[in-house]
């Protein structure tokens, strides 16, 4: 009986994910994940993104754990200065874990800038490894 409990709570956030792949948030009961744009931004000039992850229900960012942030493909426009992000980037000062994304965009315009967050999170009875794709839009002027 329990295993059929824990089979649907893993197909249920199986699904959870799916349907927000390529978002600008992901959320199961153990983590939420989420990119925000940071600021406003200027043609020619760096800027960042914020990807955010906050654990929850029991599960903490546990250090010595990879964290890793890889680029998806540009927009025509945008470069990205700094393809992947490692746990050195992870800032998690305040109990989160923090990255800031960079990026510049060559023109005036509305583009999505994303890639993909792979992480570990740690509860005291397991730890899982996971990974989700985030994106987000940004007004570049």
């Amino acid at each position: 009986m329990a295993q059929i409990g824990i089979a649907a709570s893993l197909s249920a956030r199986i699904v959870l994910l799916v349907l927000v792949a390529g978002s600008p948030r992901a959320e199961t009961d153990t983590y939420i994940a989420e990119m925000k744009p940071a600021g406003s931004y200027a043609v020619g000039q760096l800027g960042t993104v914020d990807v955010t992850f906050t654990p929850r229900g029991g599960y903490h960012i546990s250090a010595g754990l990879p964290y890793k942030f890889k680029a998806g493909d540009p927009p025509d426009g945008v470069t990205y200065p700094k393809t992947a992000l490692s746990s050195a980037d992870f800032d998690t000062s305040d109990g989160k874990g923090h990255f800031k994304f960079p990026f510049v965009a060559a023109h005036a315009g509305r583009f999505t800038v994303g890639g993909t967050f792979s992480f570990s999170l740690c509860s005291e009875a397991n730890c899982v490894m996971d990974k989700v794709d985030l994106e987000v839009p940004v007004d570049v002027k």
